[in-house]
């Protein structure tokens, strides 16, 4: 008889290498936009950008750092559920 706990988390290492090979090949599709973003909003001239569009640009600039603690989110979450079952 097969250990479930030993075929679950067999099935969680796979899941985490679907998730991460999703996101990195999605990676340059994000920077992509986000350069487009950035530039659209004029980011390059730090003096005559206001408060709100500075801020914009961080947040926009962020984008690729927030979309990853997703994806790590994502993978510990599965690693969890996959070992709690």
């Amino acid at each position: 008889m097969n250990n479930k706990r030993g075929q679950s988390l067999g099935l969680g290492i796979i899941s985490i290498v679907f998730f991460l090979i999703i996101a990195f090949s999605s990676i340059n599709f994000i920077m992509t936009e986000v350069s487009v973003a950035t530039a659209a909003l004029s980011c390059d001239s730090a003096e005559t950008i206001s408060a709100g569009n500075m801020f914009l640009c961080i947040m926009t600039d962020a984008t690729v750092i927030y979309f990853m603690a997703a994806i790590i989110s994502v993978i510990i979450g599965t690693i969890v559920a996959r070992l709690l079952i």
